[in-house]
């Protein structure tokens, strides 16, 4: 706003003196064009019919001179001149109000130049600035008005003689400068009135401007408390919300673990106990000693067929049972560190699958949270189990790598591979749906990479720092080194 007001002012001055000082000089031109009209009438209607003797080459007569000076002495005009010279075209002085400068030639000025050639020249300076026909004319060094008025050949426009004339300036310089204070005052007054116009618009603008900033400011500091408090909720929201997913794992894991648990206990327990009885009955239908007997006995053949068909259903029923059972619980790794439990698992799968798992473990900081430790068990168990599945198995491996607040675990195989991009999203694999989920739930991040014919890698990253959100700390890139 200072350098705004400033400047405003600067340009308003600037102006306003430019504006007047052209003013005043219009204004003096003005006045000498009508002194320079009236010198010019008088010389037209008085002098230059007694000059006209000049346009054929001869002097001026005596009554010329008589009838000028008596001319020039009876009018108003003459009263005012100071001094009078008649020149002609070569820089000679033919007529004049000092006798010594008549018949003598001078070095034409350059107002006398601009006469010959048909101006009318008008100014007002001192006269001894430019006298240097004679000494006696260097009056003083007062301002005086200059007229050089050039003198025709009646009929023509042909210049035969210039007339000088010095007056006292006085009344010419009165009208200027009061003309000129005219102007002065009206231009003053305007660029007051801009200047009280443009501060009080620059007043204004500033106590509009200062009232929004104080509102933007108050504005910014509501939005800044806001944000503040969006943070810590949001801070506070993401932690209740992993913790609960932490919760809600380990509850899992203990209804799963019971599930398979009361599984086993339960139906596996009475489908057992049921296959034993038909044993013993299949036992009894092929028994030798009524082998014969029992032969020729159509119901009784029917009801071994019978028995025949349940022993099979329950033998099937329970290998699918216990599977489930082997499926939901996992091996015992609440009391393992995350290397021990990740080896359990593998051992596992290798017992149950007749394969072997290569296990690196570049990652020794230490044990993990009991949530991701059986989250990853469970992505580890269930990406071995598909690419026992679906890549037959072939060189399957385990990277463990990380830091003390990351850790990350690779599973891989040598397998036929597959174009992730080709899986539909609406009929994904549930075993990808369920990893993906399973790592999500603790703020993870989850990475399938495939290419037909150059096996599957699976990625899972977790932080461990509280809550575990591990989005910030940068993309996840295999550890090809091991």
């Amino acid at each position: 706003m200072q350098r705004f007001t400033v400047v405003g002012l600067g340009v308003v001055l600037v102006a306003s003196i430019g504006l007047g000082a052209w003013v005043s000089t219009q204004v003096e031109s003005s006045a000498l064009g009508l002194v320079t009209q009236a010198t010019s009438l008088y010389v037209d209607s008085i002098i230059e019919p007694h000059m006209q003797s000049l346009a054929q080459g001869q002097a001026v007569s005596g009554d010329d001179k008589r009838a000028i000076e008596a001319a020039v002495q009876a009018s108003a005009f003459g009263q005012q001149v100071v001094a009078f010279k008649i020149w002609t075209v070569d820089g000679q002085v033919v007529f004049g109000t000092h006798p010594n400068t008549i018949g003598q030639r001078f070095p034409p000025s350059t107002e006398l130049k601009r006469a010959v050639a048909g101006e009318t020249v008008a100014s007002i300076r001192p006269l001894t600035s430019d006298s240097d026909e004679s000494p006696s004319e260097r009056l003083s060094s007062q301002d005086m008005l200059e007229l050089y008025r050039p003198i025709m050949q009646t009929g023509t426009q042909r210049v035969i003689a210039v007339a000088e004339f010095h007056e006292l300036p006085d009344a010419v310089e009165a009208d200027i400068r009061g003309s000129q204070r005219q102007v002065w005052f009206v231009i003053a007054a305007f660029a007051a009135g801009i200047l009280l116009v443009l501060l009080g618009s620059i007043r204004h603008i500033k106590g509009t401007l200062s009232s929004q900033a104080h509102q933007l400011a108050e504005h910014m500091h509501a939005l800044k408390t806001l944000h503040d408090l969006n943070q810590d909720l949001k801070g506070t929201l993401d932690a209740r919300a992993q913790a609960a997913a932490a919760a809600a794992v380990e509850l899992s894991e203990k209804t799963v673990r019971r599930v398979g648990e009361d599984l086993h206990d339960g139906p596996a327990q009475d489908v057992g106990f049921a296959l034993l009885r038909l044993d013993q009955i299949h036992a009894y239908f092929d028994d030798q000693n009524g082998h014969e007997k029992r032969k020729s006995d159509a119901i009784s053949a029917t009801h071994l067929q019978d028995v025949l068909v349940i022993k099979d259903t329950l033998q099937s029923a329970m290998a699918g049972i216990r599977a489930i059972a082997l499926d939901l619980a996992l091996p015992h790794v609440g009391d393992l560190n995350v290397h021990d439990a990740l080896v359990c698992v593998t051992q596992s799968h290798a017992c149950s699958t007749g394969t072997q798992v290569a296990l690196v473990d570049a990652w020794q900081t230490g044990d993990v949270p009991q949530a991701i430790k059986v989250t990853l068990c469970r992505i580890v168990r269930e990406a071995l189990t598909n690419g026992y599945r679906h890549g037959q198995g072939i060189n399957q491996r385990l990277y463990i790598t990380g830091d003390a607040h990351t850790i990350q675990v690779e599973v891989a195989d040598d397998g036929p591979g597959f174009d992730p991009s080709q899986i539909d999203p609406s009929h994904a694999h549930l075993g990808i749906v369920g990893m993906r989920d399973r790592t999500q739930q603790l703020g993870g991040l989850f990475q399938v990479t495939s290419k037909p014919g150059h096996g599957t890698t699976v990625l899972v990253r977790f932080g461990l720092d509280e809550p575990y959100n591990c989005a910030a700390l940068g993309a996840m890139t295999p550890p090809a080194a091991l």
